[in-house]
């Protein structure tokens, strides 16, 4: 069995005359949570929408659990669990309606785990979900994503209208899954902070295209920031700069040896700390990193 349970390669999807995805690249194996990271309009929710089998893609190849995805993959979409960025129930149905609807749907449906959700989530099982707010929608969609024991959750900005504290309970029970069950979770936000701290891998995507994947980790020892170069200085070609003026210079660096020769050669200068934002805002706005 494939350790990769997405695989994406070259995808470009356009609507129009607008291209959305350029050739997109990525990569989850099997029991990573993924942080898919990415300003508004990123391409995100277009990348997520056909790695679920919505939509048909204009080129390149989409790869799950090893075997191409379509629309017509009824197999494979019944191992997803999605949860997506705005969420339509029939608004007259409740939870517990919801859940005997849905439930035919999956083979593997557990009505022990679903009552178990809804009440974590602290889901009112008879009341219409029409009268729901934007959050208790979100929780119960992870209620029904969860209840067949997916072996990928897709979750596509799902946290949108949690308070802070519903928004800790939604990512507690996420984790758990991976923890408890080996399910491999891909989640897509512009929330940095909410990234951090989930996942322990992530991706990074602006126009279309990726400029990172990899762990939280190891980009934070590859960018790096510098001060006090002399303003003449010239970066050497192996040396990728993201961002350079008179006082600071930013770095996608290749190797870890790379920092420690610079300011060996030049004791004025010094590393300057850079949070994931920053990281990530010199990566997706100025960015010459392939």
């Amino acid at each position: 069995m494939s350790e990769w349970v997405i695989e994406v390669e070259g995808l470009c999807k356009s609507y129009g005359p607008t291209e959305v995805l350029k050739g997109l690249d990525l990569s989850v194996e099997r029991g990573q949570i993924y942080g898919f990271l990415g300003r508004n309009g990123a391409g995100k929710s277009t990348c997520i929408r056909t790695l679920v089998g919505i939509l048909v893609i204009d080129k390149g190849q989409v790869r799950l659990f090893g075997e191409p995805m379509g629309t017509g993959n009824i197999s494979l979409r019944s191992r997803i669990g999605y949860v997506a960025q705005e969420q339509n129930f029939y608004p007259w149905m409740t939870p517990r309606a919801l859940g005997d609807f849905v439930r035919g749907f999956y083979p593997n449906w557990d009505d022990q785990l679903y009552d178990s959700l809804l009440s974590s989530l602290e889901l009112p099982r008879d009341r219409k979900v029409g009268a729901f707010s934007g959050g208790m929608k979100a929780k119960q969609a992870l209620a029904l994503a969860l209840s067949h024991r997916p072996p990928l959750l897709i979750l596509d900005e799902p946290t949108a209208g949690l308070d802070p504290v519903a928004r800790r309970e939604f990512f507690r029970i996420v984790r758990e899954e991976t923890k408890e069950h080996g399910t491999t979770i891909l989640f897509s936000s512009h929330l940095i902070t909410e990234v951090e701290r989930v996942s322990n891998q992530l991706g990074i995507i602006d126009g279309g295209v990726t400029h990172y994947q990899g762990s939280v980790t190891e980009l934070a020892l590859r960018v790096k920031s510098v001060r006090g170069l002399p303003p003449e200085w010239v970066a050497p070609p192996e040396m990728q700069v993201l961002r350079k003026d008179d006082e600071e210079t930013v770095f996608f660096f290749d190797s870890s040896e790379q920092l420690p020769h610079l300011l060996g050669e030049h004791p004025e200068a010094y590393e300057s700390p850079l949070t994931l934002e920053d990281i990530f805002v010199e990566l997706v706005t100025r960015s010459k990193v392939s």
